[in-house]
């Protein structure tokens, strides 16, 4: 349905190609610095949610509730 494409949805895959680090390892912190989780950022859904495959499965964020760094920082 369209009420549920989500906001992005429109330009989704222009945004995608103006992403770093998709398909590379990185952490997600709260905004308090704390990880929140460890894995490989696979995209970022229709509604900006950051999605990363970690080892217990597909973690989903709100841009507000995490930032990402690789993995290597």
């Amino acid at each position: 349905m369209e009420g549920d494409a989500g906001p992005l949805a429109p330009v989704h895959g222009e945004y995608i190609g103006h992403l770093n680090w998709i398909g590379e390892h990185v952490i997600a912190r709260s905004p308090a610095g704390d990880e929140l989780a460890r894995g490989i950022f696979q995209t970022v859904d229709n509604f900006g949610r950051a999605c990363i495959e970690t080892e217990d499965g597909l973690r989903s964020f709100h841009f507000e509730e995490a930032s990402l760094r690789p993995l290597s920082e």
